[in-house]
């Protein structure tokens, strides 16, 4: 009889880390990020020490690179939406002092 999976039997990290990733998108995207990071790092550590149980090294690096460039695209949303409102701020301070000089 032959096997379903060709690879390594053991692809659970591989697939949290995919679903993270992907419900990075529609829900708390630095949390899901960051677990599917650590998630998928640590399947592919493991891939590469024993390659006979463990499996799902495509699932594993998508989830990885996917909740990477999610966290910091988020990540640098952030920072230029909080720069942008210290800049609007600073101005708007600016113009009131100015108005009540």
């Amino acid at each position: 009889m032959w096997e379903i999976m060709k690879e390594g039997d053991d692809q659970t990290l591989a697939i949290i880390s995919l679903v993270t990733a992907i419900l990075g998108f529609m829900m708390t995207p630095i949390a899901m990020s960051i677990i599917a990071v650590i998630c998928g790092r640590i399947q592919l550590k493991r891939i590469e020490e024993d390659p006979e149980t463990y499996g799902g090294k495509t699932l594993a690096q998508i989830g990885f690179w996917v909740g990477l460039i999610r966290g910091v695209t988020v990540l640098l949303m952030l920072v230029t939406v909080t720069f942008l409102y210290v800049i609007m701020f600073l101005i708007m301070g600016i113009s009131i002092f100015a108005l009540g000089a």
